[in-house]
C-alpha cells in the first residue's frame, strides 16, 4: 500500500508542510488496518485498534501537522482507551475550540448556539473565547467501540456512504483514546475509501462537524467531500 499512500490521507487540507514522524507513523498505521480490515488478519476489532493507536502514537506524536512543538509523553498510554489510564494521564474531559476558525472561503464555521446535545451523551457551550466541548463520560467509551466494531464490520463486506458517516461520528464523538483519535478514524476512513475505488478525502472540520451535526448531515457531508476529490 506504501506507493500509494501519500500526505492528502493524514491531512486537513493542502498543507504545505507535514511533519515527517507523523506521516511516518500513519502510514505504517494504515497499512495495518488496511491488512486488518481486507485481508485474512484474525483479531478483534478492540484489539486491532489499540494496536493502531499505538502504531500512530509512536515518538509521542499527538497528530498536530502544523505546529513545531507537537511532540508529548504519550507513549505510556498509546493504545490504552481513555478511562483506563488514570493514574498516568488526566482523562481528557472538555477543550475548547475556538470560534474563531473560518473555511476557505474566510466564513465562520461555527453555527450560531448557545448550547447542543447531541444523543445526550455530549454538549458544546458557547463561552465568550470559544465554544466549550464536553466530551463523553468516559463509562460510555465501550457502548461507542461496540457500536464502531459493528459498523466497521458491516464496512468490510460492503461500501455504503451512510455506514462511513456513522463510523466517523462514533469514532469521533466516542473519543475513545486521550489523543489521536480524528487522525486515526480518518486513516481508516481513507483506506476503507481507498479499497473501493474512491479517492481519499481531506480531513477539513469533519471532527467539529461531527459534534454538532446528527448523522444525515455528517452523511451529506461525506457525499460531498467525495464528489469534490473524484471531481478534483
Amino acid at each position: 500500500m506504501s506507493a500509494t499512500v501519500s500526505a492528502k490521507w493524514f491531512t486537513r487540507f493542502k498543507q504545505s508542510r507535514i511533519d515527517s514522524q507523523y506521516l511516518t507513523n500513519m502510514i505504517e498505521a494504515t497499512e495495518f488496518f488496511t491488512k486488518w480490515a481486507f485481508g485474512p488478519v484474525a483479531q478483534g476489532f478492540n484489539a486491532m485498534l489499540q494496536d493502531m493507536h499505538r502504531i500512530a502514537s509512536a515518538g509521542g506524536y499527538t497528530g498536530h501537522t502544523n505546529r513545531s512543538d507537537n511532540h508529548s509523553p504519550l507513549v505510556s498510554v498509546a493504545g490504552q482507551f481513555r478511562g483506563m489510564n488514570k493514574e498516568s494521564w488526566r482523562p481528557l474531559l472538555k477543550k475548547k475550540w475556538f470560534a474563531t476558525l473560518h473555511d476557505d472561503d474566510g466564513l465562520d464555521i461555527w453555527p450560531e448556539l448557545d448550547a447542543i446535545n447531541l444523543q445526550e451523551l455530549h454538549h458544546l457551550v458557547n463561552r465568550d473565547d470559544g465554544y466549550e466541548l464536553h466530551l463523553p463520560h468516559e463509562r460510555n467509551v465501550p457502548m461507542f467501540l461496540t457500536a464502531m466494531a459493528e459498523t466497521m464490520s458491516k464496512l468490510k463486506d460492503r461500501f455504503s456512504v451512510s455506514a462511513l458517516a456513522n463510523y466517523i461520528q462514533y469514532f469521533v464523538v466516542g473519543h475513545p483514546f486521550e489523543r489521536v483519535n480524528f487522525s486515526v478514524c480518518m486513516a481508516q476512513v481513507n483506506a476503507v475509501l481507498w479499497n473501493y475505488g474512491y479517492e481519499p478525502i481531506y480531513h477539513e472540520y469533519l471532527d467539529f462537524e461531527c459534534f454538532v451535526y446528527d448523522c444525515d448531515v455528517i452523511k451529506n457531508i461525506v457525499n460531498d467531500k467525495l464528489k469534490r476529490r473524484q471531481d478534483a
